[in-house]
């Protein structure tokens, strides 16, 4: 069963889950007008569709629990998914990191 939770001290070792790579088919396009945000999508050719994986980072629960939130995604004990948020101005939070495991992916297709 997957499951969503707050990570805390007693999982902080899951702020550590490793990347993995993931294909860039893609790239989102924000824009602000008439004091709303909006998003177009901008699909690559299928021969400019490449893989990368970002490196490994060594994150510090301690130091980073002062002003993150980890929720983490879990399959059993297993964590799938991370996302790290940090206050940011005014009222927002900022996404300061995101991972899921590749065996949990799924392509996405906006038409």
């Amino acid at each position: 069963m997957i499951t969503v939770k707050i990570i805390d001290h007693t999982y902080k070792n899951d702020i550590n889950i490793k990347n993995e790579p993931f294909k860039l088919f893609g790239r989102m396009i924000p824009s602000y007008s008439n004091e709303q945000w909006n998003y177009s999508i901008e699909r690559f050719a299928e021969e400019s569709i490449t893989e990368i994986c970002f490196p490994d980072e060594n994150h510090n629960w301690e130091k980073l629990s002062k002003s993150s939130v980890f929720v983490g995604t879990y399959n059993g004990d297993q964590c799938i998914g991370l996302a790290i948020l940090q206050q940011a101005m005014m009222k927002y939070m900022y996404l300061y990191d995101l991972k899921v495991n590749a065996d949990y992916t799924i392509d996405v297709c906006i038409a």
